[in-house]
């Protein structure tokens, strides 16, 4: 004949019995004794370790669960088989019971809740495992020949083991509470980084943006300035081109006066004097002076004109530099609101903002450093326009041409524009030939 067994639970020490008709119905819990048979249950080994069939001795049935679920109903019915496991319990020698078809379900004695003597049974369900119902779902097997007492007849090992687990059950809420008001603290400490850091980076946008609308009101202030001075210089130059123009004018009409006058007295037959010669000699000397004086303002406008297109490609080349820092600029602006909302994300984690704040620091010293540049060329801009005029240099140069000319009286019935009186030459004079140089 098998052997019987008591299942009896680890709350209050009922046993496990089939309750065919009543309410509750089903697989009830109750006190020993007041079921007769339908209390005891015959263990049938499977083919595997730790796996049995549970058959009731009052009616041959067996234990059975309806689902895998929690509050799946506890019946008797067909055989099923069932996992005995004693992994993470801490009652001394109980276990719990899962069908090998459902395993993440155990059998539940239905929240601890007691049993009445005199025909009061509890219902029991199937329950997903946690750790704080353990005493719910663990059960003892006992042998149905030996005679043990209920636990509320003075049995101090039940009392012990209950005791132990309300204690456990207590500390585990209290380490649950713990932790939550733990992580409260937490999420609102991350909350409030989140915050400042929303702030600041929204301040510094707000910073970029001002700079960035002063940036744009410099470059076209500059743009300006440029424009101007573009068309200073060409009117400069358009004003050298017209005066070089008058001065060779002038010049030719002195050669060709000049060449007259030697045709003009060359055939009339008088002897040159000493005093002749000498004054035809500071005459002639004057005009190579005045020729010399012409060649070199020409030369110093040349000058001058390199100069300009120089001081052009100058504000080219730093147009372009501007620009291209203007663009380095708004990538730093880029990387720093990029590094900014890394920083953001991060600091519920770590709190790591000391290094995103070096990092904008080093961004802003970079724009001050690109502030001042800008500064000193926009200085020297204005250095440009400060040039003096080069045509004033030349007509100083040259001297006055129309009217007097380096302190000489123009001659009675004589146009203007020679500086010396002209006198016939002598019948025998050495004339030299004087070359005038356009450039």
């Amino acid at each position: 004949m098998s052997k019987a067994f008591y299942i009896t639970s680890v709350t209050h020490g009922y046993v496990l019995a089939d309750q065919p008709s009543g309410n509750p119905s089903g697989v009830v819990v109750a006190n020993k004794g007041e079921s007769g048979d339908r209390e005891k249950w015959i263990v049938e080994a499977g083919d595997q370790p730790n796996v049995v069939a549970l058959k009731n001795a009052s009616n041959g049935k067996y234990l059975f669960a309806d689902g895998g679920k929690s509050w799946a109903k506890a019946s008797t019915g067909n055989k099923q088989w069932w996992k005995v496991s004693t992994d993470n319990i801490i009652a001394m020698g109980a276990c719990r019971l899962s069908p090998v078809e459902y395993p993440g379900v155990f059998l539940n004695h239905f929240q601890g809740r007691a049993a009445k003597k005199g025909g009061g049974q509890v219902k029991v369900h199937m329950w997903q495992w946690e750790d704080r119902y353990e005493t719910w779902l663990t059960w003892y097997f006992r042998d149905a020949d030996f005679n043990f007492e209920h636990p509320a007849s003075g049995s101090d090992a039940a009392n012990t083991s209950n005791a132990e687990a309300e204690a456990k059950l207590k500390a585990l809420e209290e380490r649950e509470s713990a932790l939550a008001q733990k992580e409260t603290d937490r999420f609102a400490e991350y909350e409030k980084k989140t915050k400042a850091l929303e702030e600041r980076e929204n301040a510094l946008s707000q910073k970029d943006a001002d700079r960035s609308a002063e940036w744009d009101e410099k470059m076209k202030s500059l743009k300006e300035r440029e424009a101007s001075s573009a068309q200073e210089a060409e009117k400069r130059t358009a004003s050298y081109d017209e005066k070089l123009k008058d001065l060779q004018d002038r010049e030719a009409a002195l050669a060709k006066r000049e060449e007259e006058s030697k045709a003009s007295t060359g055939g009339s037959g008088k002897e040159s004097t000493p005093g002749d010669d000498k004054a035809q000699a500071k005459r002639e000397s004057e005009i190579q002076q005045k020729l010399d004086d012409i060649s070199s303002a020409e030369q110093k406008l040349a000058s001058d004109r390199a100069a300009l297109e120089k001081s052009k490609s100058d504000v080219v080349s730093k147009e372009k530099d501007l620009r291209q820092r203007q663009k380095e600029f708004e990538d730093q602006k880029a990387s720093a609101k990029q590094e900014a909302g890394k920083a953001s994300s991060q600091a519920g984690q770590n709190g790591a903002a000391g290094s995103e704040k070096s990092a904008l620091e080093k961004k802003e010293q970079d724009n001050a450093a690109l502030e001042q540049r800008l500064a000193r060329l926009e200085d020297r801009l204005e250095q440009m326009k400060k040039t003096p005029d080069v045509a004033s240099d030349k007509s100083k140069a040259t001297g006055k041409v129309n009217g007097k000319a380096n302190g000489a009286t123009p001659v009675d019935g004589q146009s203007p524009g020679c500086g010396y009186k002209h006198y016939k030459p002598p019948r025998k004079l050495n004339r030299r030939v004087i070359g005038i140089v356009y450039q």
